[in-house]
């Protein structure tokens, strides 16, 4: 194993069958704990050559003793390669712990795009659409730099986008969802034939908030997400969604029964 080129399989495999702990006690990683991890990776480079005792007790993971059992393994690297390696265990921190931070995601990304509404407003649609998604399991949701979306196979259920002819809130719908103001209808064409289901879309994203207001427009989705769910689009493309950066939905949101039951 190659520090200066270690990857994401590899850092799974250490913490998993390399290092022996009993608690990961390790908190939000920032620039703090960056500054204990080489800390703990200099103390391991001193053990050594004898300059330093051994750490002791390793039954807790800490970023301080994962800096040492690194440096233990690896040896004297330049710190721009400790935060090279320490990046990639933040990665698999954050996504270990999505339900921690997909939040923040969308608040930051709201932030950079600048959006005519709150970030707390776009989490609850968000929010809306994860609990009423029929086979959480198969549904994958991501924050990229154009959108923010939640989909299942190649169908979108739910996003906010950013880029060009797209802008706007978008929102599957069985063709009998109720009319909404200012809302427009889109059919959606990768569906199969005897499957009609349509796009509720706001291009003034403020409108967003009239959502909130219906029940029926999410019984609607969720009729939706079910038939979706149930088709050809839902064929699992589960590799494809995890090199893009998507996260599946049961891996960080405690499914509840929807409107729909």
């Amino acid at each position: 194993m190659d520090v200066y080129n270690l990857s994401g399989d590899d850092v799974v495999w250490l913490l998993e069958r390399k290092f022996d702990f009993d608690r990961d006690e390790r908190e939000t990683p920032d620039a703090a704990r960056f500054g204990r991890f080489k800390a703990g990776w200099r103390d391991a480079v001193a053990s050594l050559v004898g300059e330093r005792e051994l750490y002791n007790d390793l039954r807790t993971l800490t970023w301080q003793n994962l800096g040492y059992r690194l440096g233990r393994v690896f040896g004297e690297v330049p710190d721009e390669v400790k935060e090279t390696v320490f990046n990639l265990f933040r990665e698999h921190y954050r996504l270990q712990r999505y339900a921690d931070f997909w939040r923040d995601d969308v608040t930051q990304w709201v932030a950079d795009k600048r959006l005519a509404v709150t970030a707390d407003v776009c989490i609850t649609f968000f929010e809306q659409a994860f609990t009423n998604t029929q086979y959480p399991d198969k549904a994958w949701f991501g924050v990229h730099t154009s959108a923010v979306s939640l989909l299942v196979g190649n169908v979108y259920l739910a996003a906010i986008n950013v880029f060009g002819v797209d802008y706007g809130i978008w929102l599957l719908q069985t063709p009998d969802a109720p009319k909404i103001s200012r809302a427009t209808f889109e059919p959606v064409k990768s569906m199969p034939e005897g499957v009609p289901l349509v796009w509720l879309r706001f291009v003034d994203m403020r409108d967003i908030t009239s959502l909130f207001e219906s029940d029926e427009v999410w019984k609607a989705y969720a009729r939706a997400a079910r038939l979706v769910l149930q088709s050809s689009q839902a064929t699992d493309r589960d590799t494809l969604q995890m090199s893009k950066g998507k996260h599946r939905l049961t891996n960080f949101w405690t499914h509840e029964p929807s409107i729909l039951s």
